[in-house]
């Protein structure tokens, strides 16, 4: 035995069989399953800190802390001093600490030995073998220790190193089998690495990828979603989704499956945007105006006017070619007729319309009024807000006179002095406080007279 080349760990049995890792003489090392320990160790019944290590020429210095370190025959191993290359069982884990140049114990070297008995025991030793677990056969060791480090790792690399290890040195097959219940249990298990391939799984059928698929899209609002299939064969997922959120659960979903599927979801705000541009690139002021608003549930309604009933009939047929993606959609685009007949609805909602005379209504609306200053302002915003809402393709011209100049047409005179008048042109004085064309004359001085209703003109040069 040659100490001068190091001395290494050795994992002889368990997930991490065949890892191997140098070994400071005279250094402490805690094994165990936490993330705290000094080496990092996998397997079935190994503690969370479950002994401290150290090596040096004179052999294994043990310390159990949380597991138990039992030897090959089953005793439990107590502190103190090992010669090296005692095999040393954690758990389910058999492992070793061996110079460098030591060969590998053979398979029958780690098999499970019964404690020494008197030959009146015979009986009994025999039992206990038979009852002994059998024990899987011993990986060999690695071809290259440095492949052998990268598994079992200090602390510092953590549990992802390990694990990341662990799945590059088994294998899916040895991994499995050793993971299997029996070995958990302590039952018998004996197949050699290469023997243990799982089961090849059936293809599924179409039947059972399309109720998988059925599942999954339960978790989302009904109707908003369809399975199809694509013109390869393949599956896909279209419809509508509200937020990005539950386009990624929709992913994540389908990723799941044994059949890949293909994601053609549009999110709300993108289908929004796609009619909102459509409508921008039809909008034709004086011929077609339109504009969008929000209907019941996920409708969309597009509504406007048009110049003619042609063009009123023919854009709705129109868009919905080409917005068949982003149903549903609602349309309405009023003809010439119908917008007249609102804008006269607002004139009489208003309380105007009694004041307004319609001289023409072909190829124009055409008005006449004599308007007070509060009218003059309720006719102003009215139009304002018709011509925003449903557009200019009505063309109207309105013709709308001041009061107070209808008012001053009929003043012939003003008296000034102590007690000011006014004369009409019919004749008629009028003082403060007397009635002028319907209003009460509040004041008449300062070259200015005052009714009642608020209007105000100025007379004299």
């Amino acid at each position: 035995m040659n100490v001068a080349d190091g001395i290494e760990l050795r994992v002889l049995h368990g997930p991490q069989a065949g890892a191997r890792l140098p070994l400071q003489p005279g250094e402490g090392y805690t094994i165990g399953t936490a993330d705290t320990c000094a080496i990092v160790l996998g397997g079935a019944q190994v503690a969370e800190e479950h002994a401290r290590i150290s090596v040096d020429a004179d052999g294994i210095s043990i310390e159990p802390l949380e597991g138990r370190v039992l030897s090959l025959a089953g005793e439990e191993i107590e502190a103190g001093l090992l010669p090296l290359g005692t095999v040393l069982q954690f758990g389910l884990v058999k492992l070793t600490a061996a110079p460098v140049d030591d060969e590998w114990p053979a398979d029958e070297a780690l098999q499970m030995r019964s404690a020494s008995v008197a030959p009146a025991d015979e009986e009994e030793e025999q039992d206990l073998g038979e009852s002994a677990p059998a024990v899987p056969v011993v990986h060999p060791p690695l071809s290259s220790p440095s492949f052998g480090a990268r598994i079992l790792q200090y602390a510092e690399a953590r549990r992802y190193a390990v694990y990341g290890a662990i799945v590059l040195l088994l294998g899916v097959a040895v991994f499995a089998a050793i993971q299997r219940p029996a070995e958990a249990t302590g039952g018998t298990f004996a197949a050699s690495p290469g023997s243990v391939d799982p089961e090849a799984k059936p293809a599924a059928t179409d039947a059972e990828n399309a109720a998988a698929l059925a599942a999954v899209l339960k978790n989302f609002p009904k109707g908003s979603l369809e399975v199809k299939r694509t013109e390869v064969g393949g599956w896909a997922v279209e419809g509508r989704l509200r937020t990005d959120k539950e386009l990624q659960k929709l992913r994540e979903g389908v990723s799941m499956l044994d059949v890949p599927v293909e994601v053609k979801v549009m999110l709300d705000a993108e289908r929004l945007e796609a009619v909102k541009r459509f409508v921008q690139s039809q909008r034709s002021p004086g011929r077609l105006d339109l504009r969008m608003e929000s209907g019941a549930g996920d409708v969309l309604r597009i509504v406007g006017s048009a110049s003619s009933a042609e063009e009123a009939a023919a854009f709705p047929e129109r868009a919905r070619g080409e917005l068949a993606a982003l149903e549903p959609i609602e349309f309405d685009i009023l003809r010439p007729e119908q917008i007249r007949q609102r804008f006269m609805d607002r004139l009489r909602e208003a309380g105007v319309d009694g004041k307004f005379k319609v001289t023409a209504t072909e190829p124009e609306l055409e008005l006449r009024a004599v308007l007070s200053p509060q009218d003059t302002r309720t006719w102003e915003g009215l139009f304002l807000d018709f011509t925003r809402r449903y557009g200019s393709t009505l063309k109207i011209n309105a013709l709308v006179e001041p009061e107070r100049d209808a008012i001053a047409a009929n003043v012939a005179a003003v008296v000034g002095g102590a007690f000011p008048y006014i004369v009409t042109t019919s004749g008629q004085r009028v003082a403060p406080g007397g009635a002028l064309a319907g209003s009460t004359v509040v004041a008449v001085r300062d070259g200015e007279i005052v009714l009642s209703d608020g209007t105000r003109f100025r007379y004299g040069p």
